[in-house]
């Protein structure tokens, strides 16, 4: 993982005559290459409200979704209200949940699409 620089080379040697051929050579931008998920770091549920941090060594989260007793995924938002850096803290409400044992599961994605998901279990009371 990190930052790359691709050098393409190009020549037409091996079809020329020597005083005839050709080449050429040109470098990119820098390239991030990112393989490595993101991770969910403290997550819990508080006063029916799902607390937790996403982060990243290399890039921005692009994406967080919660889905509650593998029901369907739902769009979470960062506090801040953006997806611009590589920590993204989230507090969403639980909302109209019935009391007793639930799975919360998170899924995160960062910009190169790589996903961390996490789960646990937890109690709801009246």
């Amino acid at each position: 993982d990190g930052y790359y620089i691709v050098r393409v080379e190009a020549s037409d040697e091996e079809s020329n005559p020597e005083q005839r051929s050709l080449r050429s050579s040109a470098m990119s931008e820098p390239i991030l290459v990112d393989n490595h998920p993101p991770r969910l770091e403290a997550l819990k549920v508080r006063k029916r409200r799902v607390l937790g941090r996403v982060v990243d060594a290399l890039g921005p989260i692009a994406r967080i979704q919660m889905s509650i007793d593998a029901g369907p995924w739902r769009d979470v938002f960062p506090v801040d209200s953006v997806f611009d850096g590589a920590e993204e803290r989230f507090d969403v409400p639980l909302g109209a949940i019935s009391v007793g044992s639930r799975i919360i599961a998170v899924r995160a994605l960062d910009a190169s699409g790589n996903q961390a998901n996490r789960e646990i279990t937890v109690k709801i009371g009246k």
